[in-house]
């Protein structure tokens, strides 16, 4: 079952509607629409919201991509670990220095997990091109990491 089909089964199973789903959430009924249609996917912490809201665990929504999860992990140098702090802060400043295209990219496939074939039509590009820029700002990211570490 897809994260629409999930967030809508959830909702309809606590008597929420769209409408007051949205009024809990901050969001425009037109973005629970969205979501529920597959259209737009909610972010991480969104996600969280939402399955906090519905009174069900996050992974329930959304379950751990390992494909993913193994493309990021590749990044980290052997040995790496830190406070959360300063990793958050060397990864922001990393997507900063980012041309906008290759964050929005990045972004798009870590954070809104979105698939390559989805980036690809969002951009206008091919899945083979989505796939080298992802390549690239992982390499990028593992060199920058290693500076940091």
């Amino acid at each position: 079952m897809k994260i629409g089909e999930r967030i809508r089964s959830l909702r309809v199973g606590t008597g929420l509607t769209q409408e007051e789903l949205a009024e809990r959430l901050y969001v425009s009924r037109t973005l629970v629409v969205k979501w529920e249609s597959g259209k737009r996917r909610p972010d991480r912490r969104t996600l969280e919201r939402i399955s906090e809201t519905l009174g069900a665990p996050p992974d329930s929504l959304a379950s751990p991509d390992p494909v993913i999860a193994g493309e990021l992990e590749k990044c980290l140098p052997a040995g790496f670990s830190g406070d959360r702090e300063r990793v958050t802060a060397s990864l922001n400043s990393f997507l900063l220095s980012l041309p906008e295209k290759e964050r929005c990219v990045f972004l798009r496939r870590y954070h809104f997990l979105e698939d390559r074939r989805e980036i690809a039509e969002r951009y206008g590009l091919t899945e083979g091109n989505v796939s080298v820029i992802l390549f690239r700002v992982r390499k990028k990211l593992k060199k920058h990491l290693e500076e940091v570490k």
